[in-house]
């Protein structure tokens, strides 16, 4: 069964009313919804923190109170706000680090695989090192045997057809 429904008559602004009309599309539906958003209204995790820095100010004022006059106060509350807003707007933006994040991470494996191919070029010239030390060892024996050669025989002198003496 359909809830029971009240007639309510209210008077308002008229630039209210207007504004109403653009956003809903008729004032009843506009009534119903900010009523439900005033005694339901939506959690949000950034208005809890909000709500948790109000009342860590609250606290810092009540402190203040009771050390201070009503100058020192606003002074310090004041700075307290600055900071506030100096340190919202110098936070990063949380895409942007995320893609510097990632970018790093990408970076960090690519160190990885040069440090590793430039262990597997040490490895390799440590190798071709040996292997040429070994052939010159090969080398220098070779140098200090005597090689003797065998000479061919020397051709018979003949004298050219010719002569005939």
């Amino acid at each position: 069964m359909p809830a029971e429904k009240v007639p309510v008559a209210a008077r308002i602004p008229k630039d209210l009313y207007t504004r109403c009309l653009q956003d809903f599309d008729n004032i009843t539906a506009a009534i119903n919804t900010a009523l439900e958003f005033y005694y339901n209204p939506p959690v949000n995790n950034r208005l809890q923190n909000e709500n948790e820095r109000l009342q860590n100010v609250n606290d810092c004022i009540h402190d203040v109170n009771a050390n201070s006059s009503l100058e020192e106060n606003i002074k310090t509350l004041t700075l307290e706000i600055s900071r506030l807003k100096e340190s919202l707007s110098n936070s990063p933006d949380p895409v942007e680090l995320a893609e510097v994040r990632a970018h790093f991470e990408g970076l960090q494996r690519l160190t990885e695989e040069k440090d590793k191919r430039i262990k597997d070029l040490i490895q390799e010239v440590e190798d071709k090192r040996k292997e040429v030390e070994r052939l010159d060892m090969f080398a220098h024996y070779f140098k200090s045997v005597e090689v003797k050669q065998i000479e061919a025989p020397a051709a018979e002198k003949k004298k050219p057809f010719w002569k005939f003496w």
